[in-house]
């Protein structure tokens, strides 16, 4: 699907077939795309509002600039998700996979920080350099897997 600068607002994507779909600078507001399946789709510069994305699968996909906001993405697929400068504020991420990530100079916050969800996210192996991070975090996983030298 080719589709930059889609403008979608009310509408039921749940389960959508979206993979590598180009949303570049799309504008999305209160769109469920629970479970749909964005795996390597590019989300640059798009705005995503009020839209219900648990479960949704964004591994790989490109989201340089993107802001998503109000926004609910339990256990949503984030693997390898490419975010530089990402706007992320008020959603919840609980048992969002976010492993190995790029999220470079990111804001992930809310107001308040606990507006914010991201309990049992795994971030293991995420770029967070020059990120900000106001959230709620129990049980999450930050490590980052140094690679063995053997002399």
């Amino acid at each position: 699907m080719n589709a930059p600068f889609a403008d979608l607002h009310l509408s039921n994507l749940s389960n959508a077939e979206l993979e590598q779909a180009d949303l570049a600078q799309a504008r999305l507001l209160s769109v469920s795309l629970s479970n749909a399946n964005l795996a390597g789709a590019v989300l640059n510069g798009a705005s995503i509002h009020s839209c219900q994305l648990d479960g949704a699968d964004l591994s790989l996909a490109s989201g340089e600039c993107i802001s998503i906001t109000e926004s609910t993405m339990r256990a949503a697929k984030l693997s390898g998700f490419r975010g530089r400068c990402a706007f992320v504020r008020d959603c919840d991420l609980e048992h969002a996979d976010l492993s190995k990530a790029y999220l470079y100079r990111s804001m992930i916050t809310g107001d308040p920080p606990q507006s914010m969800a991201l309990n049992h996210a795994n971030l293991e192996g995420s770029n967070l350099v020059q990120a900000y991070l106001a959230a709620g975090m129990a049980e999450s996983n930050l490590e980052q897997r140094v690679p063995h030298t053997f002399a």
